[in-house]
């Protein structure tokens, strides 16, 4: 599907700008309108933020493995 879309999009000079991380998101619409407010590009937005996402979640992750909040056995 999505090469189609492409190829619809560029008879009207639309560039492909790569597909977004995570679209399905209640907060996508306030995320363009503060990079088009901005004038900041929506693309090179995502790969910033998504390092720091990366992060935060690995961080996340390994303080709960040892806090425990992650059981790995089932007793009995």
């Amino acid at each position: 599907m999505l090469p189609v879309l492409v190829q619809a999009a560029s008879h009207y000079g639309i560039a492909p700008v790569g597909q977004p991380v995570h679209i399905l998101s209640p907060l996508v619409a306030l995320t363009y309108m503060l990079v088009g407010m901005l004038k900041l590009d929506y693309a090179q937005t995502q790969r910033f933020t998504l390092r720091w996402s990366f992060i935060t979640s690995i961080v996340f992750f390994l303080t709960c493995l040892l806090l425990g909040a992650f059981p790995f056995y089932q007793s009995v």
